[in-house]
């Protein structure tokens, strides 16, 4: 089920505080973005890596890790990934952060839950 949040202090109210203001930093760097999509998903997801995506995995406890992804001809810079085409899946309980662009930035943000018995 896919979820349009607009990007507010109201944050606080649906996600745990560490992951709303990841949310409000990461939004900050591509100033058109004034909403997400949220999406629930088991932990089974496996995320697919795109040239010139971003992640930013977070646990509620304010965990978090970022890479964006580039294309091999981007070299030099620090923090990137060449590994376009890469699979990876998230934990239980924690969000991952995605934002892309497609004519503008968009982001979506998993929260990944736990895959139920018989699901």
């Amino acid at each position: 089920m896919t979820q349009k949040i607009r990007i507010s202090k109201k944050l606080t109210q649906t996600f745990p505080a560490p992951v709303a203001q990841m949310i409000e930093q990461v939004a900050a760097g591509h100033s058109s973005l004034k909403s997400f999509n949220l999406e629930t998903v088991d932990e089974s997801k496996i995320f697919y890596v795109g040239e010139g995506e971003s992640f930013t995995g977070i646990t509620a406890d304010g965990k978090s890790a970022s890479f964006e992804v580039v294309s091999a001809s981007n070299i030099g810079a620090s923090g990137l990934s060449h590994k376009i085409g890469e699979r990876f899946a998230m934990p239980a309980g924690s969000y991952l952060i995605n934002v892309y662009y497609y004519t503008k930035y968009f982001m979506t943000v998993y929260q990944i839950s736990p895959k139920m018995i018989g699901a």
